[in-house]
């Protein structure tokens, strides 16, 4: 019942007050000072009068009140537990309608057969609506939505969106940079023989705000941190810059620098990106990169997009861990620089080289086409190239670039005007590009239409000039070996 929630929540503030006071003066920090201030302020407001008895034995009288308050109050339903396999539990407001009090309970069982108890007490208000039932067996008396029975948590395999917990270990690291579009992933040390995928996820611009405020107040608590923890003037300045630099922002400086703040607002951010910006469970949207990079392509869009970058860590034992981090891009498309019939959307943000409908340029085959481009560079023993489209027997948009005895053309096309048209495959069902080596040499695709002539690309040279300035060089080098040639000759003879 509510008073009762009233007095446990009242009890638990009062031991907050205590917790803060007692921290203040083992420390004499100004931190500490600041937060029990906050506390005793905060406790003052709601309830009329300061805490002043701050000792161990009013710690243990507000402990056991509590609890014989639970006790008596909310006892646990010995017939009502269900077991948790990830240690979450979800209190579900779609089930019910106006405010509520809940005590979730906990009994742990250990090796030994032993049972050990605890408690939490929560309010809630219902959001329930005649169309938002979730589970066909949950009724309006029962509080949470479970598949096997009408308890008042919820098991993870009901919803995997709000129980997963995200990188619980530290063993995926997302750079929050990127280079030119190019992102990196840090994988732990001590995870070997994993595969690691990545799926970008559109996000609206509210949701990047609030996690990109959880960050920046997460940066200053950690730069905190290690200047309490080294007191040196480098990490000071550090600490007041990124301090300066997040009230700049958002107009208040961070107070609360502690452990428990830091694990409210990870849970925050965890919730958002799961809530706002889930990934997709279907395997075709994960894309696979085997040098931890990805690749966000401003050039397939256009305006500001806010995008999170989901990675999956697949380990050896086939347990998966996730993790995601969040961008903000803006668009560079201008539409005179893509194929007429270019199947990219503006949906499209990033490409990968892996997956199906994707291109690699060293000597991959596939049905892709330029505009208006007719031309056949044929590399011949002499290094002779045909630039002439009159006599191409190919249909009027196809660009066929092939190669004799080990030499190569770079896989581009000149037009009429003199202007280069790249042979690139934008896949519409993909959105990530990974740019991994192929035997030692790096290389990377983009996505193209799609038509039903077939080209074959050949892996890029450094450099490769027009018809005239090879035919050229071909010359000169000819009449160098020539004239070299008749002076050894003469030099031989006079020798002789």
């Amino acid at each position: 019942d509510n008073d009762t929630y009233k007095q446990i929540k009242q009890l638990k503030d009062e031991l907050t007050v205590i917790k803060y006071y007692n921290l203040y003066v083992a420390t004499n920090s100004k931190q500490d000072q600041d937060n029990y201030e906050s506390a005793q302020a905060y406790y003052k407001n709601l309830y009329g009068a300061n805490v002043t008895d701050c000792t161990d034995s009013r710690v243990d009288t507000i402990i056991s009140t509590i609890n014989s308050t639970l006790l008596e109050k909310a006892h646990y339903d010995a017939n009502k537990w269900m077991q948790l396999t990830d240690n979450t539990f979800k209190l579900d407001p779609s089930e019910f309608s106006g405010t509520a009090d809940f005590t979730v309970w906990v009994k742990l069982q250990k090796q030994d057969g032993t049972e050990v108890y605890d408690a939490e007490t929560y309010e809630l208000t219902g959001t329930k609506q005649n169309s938002d039932s979730k589970n066909e067996n949950t009724t309006d008396n029962n509080n949470t939505n479970n598949n096997t029975d009408n308890n008042n948590t919820n098991n993870n395999t009901d919803n995997t969106k709000k129980s997963i917990i995200l990188d619980p270990d530290d063993e995926i690291k997302i750079y929050d940079y990127l280079t030119d579009g190019k992102g990196q992933i840090d994988i732990a040390r001590n995870v070997k023989g994993y595969k690691l995928y990545v799926q970008a996820v559109e996000l609206d611009n509210d949701t990047y705000k609030q996690i990109k405020q959880l960050k920046d107040e997460l940066t200053v608590i950690s730069d905190y941190n290690l200047y309490i923890a080294s007191n040196s003037q480098q990490d000071k300045d550090t600490y007041e810059s990124a301090q300066a630099y997040y009230k700049n922002l958002y107009g208040t400086n961070v107070t609360n620098c502690t452990d428990e703040r830091v694990d409210e607002a990870i849970s925050q951010i965890n919730s958002l990106l799961l809530q706002k910006a889930h990934y997709s469970e279907n395997a075709n949207d994960w894309l696979q990169t085997t040098d931890n990079t990805f690749y966000l392509d401003p050039s397939v869009f256009t305006g500001t997009k806010d995008i999170a970058v989901w990675a999956k860590l697949q380990k050896q034992d086939g347990t998966e861990v996730y993790d995601a981090e969040v961008y903000e891009l803006t668009g560079t498309k201008k539409s005179d620089e893509k194929p007429e019939n270019n199947n990219t959307t503006e949906n499209n943000v990033v490409e990968n080289n892996t997956t199906n409908n994707n291109t690699i340029e060293n000597s991959t085959t596939n049905n892709n086409t330029v505009e208006n481009n007719t031309i056949n560079n044929n590399t011949t023993e002499n290094n002779t190239v045909n630039n002439n489209a009159e006599n191409n027997t190919v249909n009027n948009n196809t660009e066929n670039n092939t190669t004799d005895n080990n030499k190569t053309n770079e896989n581009k096309s000149n037009n009429s005007n003199g202007e280069k048209s790249d042979n690139s495959n934008n896949s519409s069902s993909n959105q990530l590009k990974s740019e991994n080596s192929n035997n030692g040499s790096s290389t990377s695709s983009k996505s193209t239409p799609s038509t039903s002539t077939s080209t074959t690309s050949t892996s890029k040279i450094p450099y490769a000039g027009s018809a005239e300035v090879i035919q050229v060089t071909v010359l000169i080098s000819i009449v160098a070996a020539i004239v070299a040639a008749v002076v050894c000759l003469i030099k031989y003879n006079k020798i002789k």
